[in-house]
């Protein structure tokens, strides 16, 4: 699910939880499954593919694991603007979602 080099400069927290997003072009909100955090990003499990570049209006709505309840949980903004950095199918061909990573474009 992750990428196969990491390319992020702040420690990857593991989490779970619910976020929302749409992209800054259309009004259509969509839920995913958040995956994991960092300083810098996001990343989330949902049933969109996304494409790389696409600016995104993010909002964590849940969040919940042993590591959000650590200090690196104030790492987690509750609402942010993101662009996508990669988004790969996982699954079967009956099953697939996208894992997908994200950048904050504001920080």
């Amino acid at each position: 699910m992750l990428p196969d080099t990491e390319r992020r400069k702040s420690v990857r927290a593991v989490c779970s939880g619910r976020i929302r997003f749409s992209r800054v072009d259309r009004e259509m909100t969509i839920t995913a499954d958040l995956t994991d955090f960092s300083e810098e990003g996001l990343g989330f499990l949902s049933a969109s593919e996304l494409k790389p570049g696409s600016t995104l209006m993010v909002q964590v709505e849940q969040i919940d694991s042993a590591e959000s309840e650590r200090p690196a949980r104030r790492l987690v903004r509750s609402q942010g603007i993101v662009e996508v950095r990669w988004c790969r199918p996982v699954g079967d061909r009956w099953n697939t979602v996208f894992a997908t990573g994200v950048k904050y474009l504001l920080i």
